[in-house]
């Protein structure tokens, strides 16, 4: 709360950084297998393979206390998918799946931030009265939008309950976009953005990537379906360090990408 003050935020960044410490893992395992020669130059800069698992540990931790719904179900998907990305390491893959049935097992028995998981709750949550104020706003102006920043202004006369007269964005990146900005500019950027992750995914799946390269890009994407997933159900650019990172991690797959497509057509590779 001190440094974040919101639960949200702070599951937000956990989230982020619980990706970059997958690929980091990753990338120990394959420095440990020998096969990753530009990175084992670089191996006196990353710190031991324990201390990357307690921090990894201790994040999963963090996003539990948070008592973020969004937190724990993104940390989930990241390790359901980390855990598909290394079947062929068997100690990388029992930690991993140790860590999600230490996640679903807690949310289990405790809840989450102290709310029991159950559908009704997920039912009866505010975000969906949230959202049909900002589709209605988007079809009334669906080109230019309110306005940036108009939301807060326009929602509060149209709330049905008065509880949550203090929502200040539609709680999804995307509604917020396009009823302040409009379609126009929503669909631009999801479409720049989407295919920057699109080209880097296609290198990864048909192992285009060296070796090496590979638990970074992982890293990297890890780290950036944790800002897309969170956006789907709230919004925290807000907060500018959050921002700041997700723009960072973002160059980083750009650059990695291009990087891997200009390889073979180098001068140093062709000799």
């Amino acid at each position: 709360m001190v440094m974040f003050e919101h639960p949200n935020a702070l599951a937000s960044y956990l989230v982020l950084i619980l990706g970059l410490g997958l690929g980091l893992i990753l990338l120990q395992s394959v420095q440990q297998r020998g096969v990753a020669d530009r990175s084992r130059k670089l191996q006196r800069l990353y710190p031991p393979g324990w201390l990357v698992y307690a921090a990894v540990y201790l994040n999963l931790l963090g996003i539990f206390s948070s008592g973020s719904r969004n937190g724990m179900l993104i940390a989930i998907s990241q390790l359901v998918v980390f855990s598909l990305f290394v079947k062929t390491n068997r100690t990388v893959l029992i930690s991993g799946l140790l860590s999600l049935l230490a996640v679903v097992v807690a949310a289990a028995l405790v809840g989450i931030g102290g709310r029991a998981v159950s559908l009704e709750g997920l039912t009866d949550d505010p975000r969906v009265g949230v959202w049909q104020i900002a589709l209605e706003l988007i079809r009334e102006r669906p080109l230019l939008g309110w306005g940036l920043g108009n939301y807060k202004f326009l929602y509060p006369a149209r709330i049905i309950d008065p509880v949550f007269d203090k929502i200040f964005h539609p709680h999804n990146f995307w509604l917020l976009l396009a009823s302040e900005a409009g379609l126009l500019v929503m669909v631009g950027l999801t479409v720049v953005v989407g295919y920057v992750c699109f080209r880097a995914v296609h290198l990864l799946v048909t192992k285009q990537l060296a070796a090496s390269d590979r638990p970074l890009m992982l890293g990297y994407l890890f780290a950036f379906w944790g800002c897309v997933a969170f956006a789907l159900f709230d919004v925290t650019f807000y907060d500018a360090r959050i921002n700041v990172l997700n723009w960072i991690i973002l160059a980083g797959i750009y650059s990695l990408t291009e990087s891997s497509v200009a390889k073979p057509i180098a001068p140093s590779m062709l000799c």
